[in-house]
């Protein structure tokens, strides 16, 4: 199902034209600080905060997930559900 946390991956949303990550589900999300954007001249950006210093210019998918994994905080634990 849709939006439900599968197999303790972070569940991915979009917030202002950004890839985010979260340790819970909606509608009560936990955000992990690290943000990845897609340019339309074919850059990927990976910044801390919607608004942060960008951390990285790559330009393809493969390179922007591999910095995200890597930039990742450590221990962030089991991926829990949003529920109120």
């Amino acid at each position: 199902m849709a939006g439900r946390p599968r197999g303790g991956l972070a569940p991915p949303f979009t917030s202002h034209w950004t890839l985010r990550f979260s340790t819970s589900a909606r509608p009560r999300l936990t955000v992990i600080p690290l943000c990845s954007d897609a340019h339309r001249d074919s850059r990927y950006t990976l910044s801390p905060s919607v608004m942060g210093d960008v951390l990285v210019n790559t330009i393809t998918v493969a390179d922007a997930v591999s910095t995200a994994v890597r930039h990742l905080p450590s221990g962030l634990g089991p991926v829990t559900s949003g529920a109120a």
